[in-house]
């Protein structure tokens, strides 16, 4: 079972252990996806030292885009 994760801003400490905690899928705001990129090989790094192995989805699904420009 996934359980997707609204990440917004946050660091890739805390993207990495929601991850893990959850599944391992990621759904990225508008924006997020870019942040999460270039913190990528930090993620990985600190998966890495954990020994923590989960598979990471990049899912930006535009159904998600615009339900939450619809709450802005």
């Amino acid at each position: 079972m996934w359980l997707w994760i609204f990440l917004v801003g946050q660091s890739a400490e805390c993207c990495v252990r929601q991850a893990y905690e959850a599944g391992g899928v990621f759904v990225f705001e508008y924006g997020v996806f870019d942040q999460f990129r270039r913190e990528q090989s930090k993620l990985q790094r600190y998966a890495g030292r954990r020994n923590i192995e989960f598979p990471i989805r990049y899912d930006y699904p535009s159904s998600f885009v615009s339900l939450m420009r619809k709450f802005k």
